[in-house]
């Protein structure tokens, strides 16, 4: 494994990356849980100037890998050591001693990937790609918490990857969403063209005590001009979100309008990116060319739904076909 890991790398080059590219290319290779005891760290012990981070890549006798960093260490041209001990080591490895240097890597070694864990801590890249590790990362925690999915709990529950969310997390964080920002995250989760669509106004049944009556002991909600309803429902503008999706192929149009687990999942999605405050209305778009042609037949499965998913035709010039929206 660790050879297959030195070969790929000089193939790469290590002029091409840094040192901290190269250890997450090395622990993605060799796993986490060994890659802290299998990967030596050596600093360098040169007094040029480097070129590169990464002054060589090799493997042990003893099954490790062994790499030499220029980039930071005790000894070498950018070494936190006097330029004389580096010269005193070099006379030394002539002397093909290397007592010293083995000696000075054991802290070269401890320095190297304190760094890389440092680096690893506030970066989302190398954190989250830990996250097979018994202990979630904390940045995916921070941003879960973010968009409402702090508890585990509360996970789980949209029918696809929470992860898929991280993201957009700004735009979840934000108490007040943007129809625009919501439809781009929805059509980037699932695929399809979105448009939310805001004071999409619906009639909404008043309860039999907020509505206007007379002739009883005392009247409720009588006076004209201040509390006076006319009917038993009123139409609420602010109160609802029209959601369209489309156009679609008719295998996505059956899937949404037929009730099933898809349809679940969206609803389910929608709500969590609109809120729970609004009424949602679900309008799904099929597209002209895959209206299917009307045909009887016998049986339920084979024939078509009046109302469902049946149309006698529909104009050249339109685009698609849209049926009744449903509420979510």
């Amino acid at each position: 494994m660790n050879r297959d890991v030195v070969a790929a790398l000089r193939a790469i080059g290590l002029d091409a990356m840094s040192f901290v590219e190269a250890m997450r290319f090395i622990e993605t290779a060799v796993g986490s849980d060994i890659f802290s005891r299998h990967v030596i760290l050596r600093g360098s012990t040169r007094l040029g100037f480097p070129a590169a981070e990464l002054e060589r890549i090799e493997a042990t006798p003893d099954g490790d890998l062994a790499m030499t960093v220029a980039a930071m260490g005790l000894t070498g041209a950018l070494g936190a050591l006097p330029i004389v001990q580096t010269e005193a080591l070099q006379r030394l490895m002539r002397a093909k001693d290397l007592g010293l240097r083995d000696f000075l890597d054991i802290f070269n070694d401890r320095l190297l990937h304190l760094l890389y864990e440092v680096h690893a801590k506030y970066r989302l890249p190398v954190a989250y790609g830990r996250r097979e590790r018994a202990a979630p990362d904390s940045i995916t925690e921070v941003m879960l918490a973010l968009i409402g999915l702090g508890l585990p709990g509360l996970r789980g529950r949209l029918g696809r990857d929470d992860e898929l969310l991280l993201p957009f997390a700004a735009v979840f964080a934000r108490p007040c969403r943007a129809a625009g920002d919501v439809a781009a995250v929805m059509a980037a989760i699932t695929g399809w063209r979105i448009r939310v669509e805001p004071f999409h106004g619906q009639w909404v049944d008043l309860p039999v005590s907020e509505q206007s009556s007379l002739g009883i002991r005392r009247e409720q909600h009588s006076r004209l001009g201040v509390d006076t309803i006319a009917g038993s429902r009123i139409f609420d503008l602010a109160g609802g979100v029209g959601v369209h999706v489309g156009p679609l192929r008719y295998p996505d149009f059956m899937a949404l309008v037929s009730g099933g687990a898809d349809a679940r999942d969206f609803a389910t999605l929608a709500r969590f990116a609109i809120g729970p405050e609004f009424a949602l209305t679900l309008e799904v778009i099929l597209a002209h060319d895959d209206v299917p042609a009307f045909q009887l037949a016998q049986g339920v499965e084979s024939g078509r739904r009046l109302g469902f998913d049946s149309w006698l035709g529909c104009p050249e010039g339109d685009p698609a076909v849209t049926p009744r929206g449903c509420p979510v």
